[in-house]
């Protein structure tokens, strides 16, 4: 169900889960509340012309896709079209979205920062 945000971002699918990992209806309602305990999911497919040549990174229109999103509450799975294969079996894509949907909506763990070796006093 693809639903346009304020900032007019529209993903390919959205769903919402709670703390526990279980799906929850979309609705109106569902889709402007912001919990802590409520963790709303953006899919957005990336296909060729949406990764840069020669590599897998993103290119900025994804990346600002992204951030529009963000800015929405909600947290962006980018499924790229190299990785989920429409030829495989329907499980095996199912599997797929599960376990990209509860890698994103496990609680993010915050990473040191590291400091570069120029950084410092002399």
């Amino acid at each position: 169900m693809p639903a346009t945000t304020a900032n007019q971002s529209i993903p390919d699918a959205v769903c919402a889960v709670n703390s526990k990992k279980e799906p929850l209806p979309i609705n109106a309602q569902i889709l402007q509340t912001k919990s802590k305990d409520l963790h709303k999911i953006a899919l957005v497919v990336a296909g060729y012309t949406s990764l840069c040549v020669g590599s897998n990174i993103p290119t900025g229109q994804i990346h600002l896709h992204e951030r529009l999103l963000q800015e929405e509450g909600y947290k962006l799975i980018l499924v790229p079209f190299h990785e989920f294969n429409s030829r495989s079996n329907l499980l095996q894509r199912i599997k797929y979205l599960e376990a990209r949907i509860k890698d994103v909506s496990a609680p993010s763990e915050r990473t040191p920062k590291i400091k570069s070796k120029s950084s410092g006093t002399r």
